[in-house]
């Protein structure tokens, strides 16, 4: 009759053999899912099933041994879905990567997977998804001149923000609005930071909040509740259009607009970091950034006034984008009556 092990005095000690031929024993044991084997060179491996180690079926270089691909993945880059280049920089697995991103900050132990679908958030730059509920607000006040002001923008810098983002800002009546969710506003030293910060600049802040949030000075609208499209926040919207900006409020109404709202919180949720960024294409002509749904969907427009959509943003940064009259037939109008002396001397 064979005999069980049991206990776990008895399993430590106990010698096997991997299937690479490196002898291991075990020389620390919590259960049959929990164990430290330490081969003959003295390192040490984490087993989880204690079958495998007796039968043999572990294996020593696969473990230790350098990844396979290191080489070639050090060094790749992709865009994250928060519009920000990142660069792989140490890799030590597939679970265990160090990535650095083009404003020099670094994230550590991330995965390959997640890198190469662009799901690294950024360590600092916060809200790699908007808010839906700030998106209702943005939905119905884009209308009355309000847009968004990114974090480290350069409309940022040009507004006097010091780097600090504004979920919705008009810039000629001076008001800007914040949606506060319970989530990242528990603390408030950093809304009253920036409570501080647009004072000195003259513009009034209005604050929608969530009940969980902690409280902070200035023109609140506490909601009753935090869902998404709530009867509260509805009503809170009302009276700022209402009382603040002195404007018709009948145009909100969340029931009748429901779909419609749910379309373009869909199209916007994600962060839009590199909004009204602007550079020359290769044309000639300078555009600008002023829309960005990801990194993979943005909108530009020329200085001229004409729009291209559903762009992506590295073709942007290499100057990629062709303007919409950019066409064959325009083309093709421009180079007639073209004349240009041949190498033969005859002129054309």
């Amino acid at each position: 009759m064979r005999k069980y092990i049991t206990k776990a005095s008895e399993r430590i000690g106990v010698e096997s053999t991997s299937r690479d031929g490196k002898r291991a024993q075990v020389v620390s044991y919590s259960t049959c899912e929990n164990f430290i084997i330490r081969f003959c060179d003295g390192k040490e491996m984490k087993l989880k099933n204690w079958r495998y180690f007796i039968e043999g079926n572990f294996n020593y270089e696969k473990h230790f041994k350098a990844p396979r691909n290191r080489e070639e993945r050090i060094g790749e880059k992709k865009i994250m879905n928060n519009g920000l280049t990142a660069e792989v920089i140490e890799y030590r697995g597939s679970h265990d990567m160090d990535i650095l991103f083009e404003d020099g900050e670094k994230r550590t132990g991330v995965s390959w997977r997640d890198f190469c679908i662009g799901n690294i958030a950024h360590p600092t730059i916060h809200g790699g998804n908007v808010s839906q509920n700030e998106l209702v607000l943005r939905f119905y006040l884009e209308s009355l001149g309000f847009v968004r002001i990114p974090q480290r923008s350069k409309r940022s810098d040009r507004v006097g923000l010091e780097g600090k983002e504004l979920d919705l800002y008009n810039d000629k009546l001076k008001i800007a609005i914040e949606y506060d969710g319970e989530y990242s506003h528990t603390k408030n030293k950093d809304d009253e930071g920036k409570n501080k910060i647009v004072e000195k600049l003259g513009i009034k802040l209005y604050r929608f909040r969530e009940p969980g949030c902690s409280g902070v000075s200035g023109r609140n609208y506490i909601l009753e509740d935090s869902r998404f499209m709530s009867a509260s926040l509805e009503c809170c919207l009302k009276s700022f259009v209402r009382d603040v900006l002195k404007k018709d409020d009948k145009f909100i109404n969340f029931e009748k607009d429901k779909r419609t709202i749910k379309e373009y919180v869909s199209n916007n949720k994600r962060a839009t970091i590199h909004l009204y960024e602007k550079k020359k294409m290769n044309n000639g002509m300078v555009a600008e950034i002023i829309k960005m749904s990801s990194c993979r969907n943005i909108t530009v427009q020329f200085e001229d006034g004409e729009i291209v959509y559903h762009k992506c943003y590295q073709s942007f940064v290499k100057g990629n984008i062709s303007h919409p009259k950019d066409t064959s037939l325009a083309k093709k109008n421009q180079r007639l009556n073209i004349r240009k002396q041949m190498k033969n001397g005859i002129s054309d």
